[in-house]
Parts: C-alpha cells; sequence; structure tokens
C-alpha cells in the first residue's frame, strides 16, 4: 500500500501513469500539501487570503 509521498514518488519513477491515495488522504487531506512543501503546516503554502478560512 501506498501510504507516504516518498513512496507515491517511487512508483511513479518507475513508470507507472497514476497513483491512487484514497486511506492515506482520508487520514492527512493535506499529504499532497505537505509533499510539495516538506512542511508540517500546510497553511503557509496557501495564499494569505486563504488563511482566514483554515
Amino acid at each position: 500500500m501506498i501510504d507516504t509521498v516518498s513512496n507515491a514518488e517511487k512508483v511513479l519513477e518507475s513508470g507507472v501513469d497514476a497513483v491512487f491515495l484514497g486511506r492515506p488522504l482520508l487520514r492527512d487531506p493535506y499529504l499532497p500539501l505537505r509533499g510539495t512543501t516538506g512542511d508540517a503546516r500546510p497553511q503557509d503554502a496557501w495564499p494569505v487570503q486563504y488563511h482566514r478560512a483554515l
């Protein structure tokens, strides 16, 4: 099961067209954002206008 962003990257590098992250996204909806920023605080990557909603 692919449950981390690093696992998904390894699978994509091997030539797979797509990766589905059903259960990991249910546990952590910000998983893709955390994977791109490498930060534990995803709200820092959002535009300032969205901070009020988060």
